[in-house]
């Protein structure tokens, strides 16, 4: 898993659910400095054994630069380690870390969680769409292949 930032919110119950049914977790957490790090056993993030690699765009701890490039010296370490890479954090983030994916030939394992607003949650009133895309992020998402969200990443934000 690759959090940016908050990103890293949802990883602990994430990371959990996926330890119970038997697959292993790691998670690639960058920010900009280490002054928005914490322990991430406080807010539940247990991986048995397996590893938090920070990256710190400062370089004040661990990787110096961005998740994306933390991730993509992982993967490029061993491109069969991972099966599924999912990321999670701002938009920026995403976009370039489905372009360094497609680079590193990996692009098919990366599933991105997109966030925009949702408002009635069943695909009626269209606030979710993913425009110019013909998805709804309420009932087709929120985890989207890169491959199928190329072109809603490639727009600014």
């Amino acid at each position: 898993m690759v959090a940016g930032g908050v990103g890293i919110a949802p990883v602990p119950y994430a990371a959990k659910v996926l330890q119970e049914c038997g697959v292993y977790v790691d998670v690639v957490w960058g920010v900009k400095d280490s002054n928005e790090l914490f322990d991430p056993s406080l807010i539940g993030l247990e991986l048995h054994g397996r590893e938090v690699m920070i990256a710190t765009e400062d370089g004040s701890r661990g990787f110096k630069g961005t998740v994306v490039e933390l991730m993509a010296k992982v993967v490029a370490e061993d491109r069969n380690r991972y099966d599924t890479i999912i990321g999670i954090g701002p938009k920026a983030m995403l976009r370039e870390m489905c372009r360094v994916a497609k680079e590193l030939g990996v692009v098919d394992r990366v599933w991105v969680s997109i966030e925009t607003t949702v408002k009635c949650g069943m695909g009626i009133c269209g606030s979710c769409c993913l425009r110019p895309l013909p998805k709804l992020l309420c009932r087709d998402g929120p985890l989207f292949r890169c491959i199928e969200v190329e072109e809603f990443l490639s727009r600014s934000s």
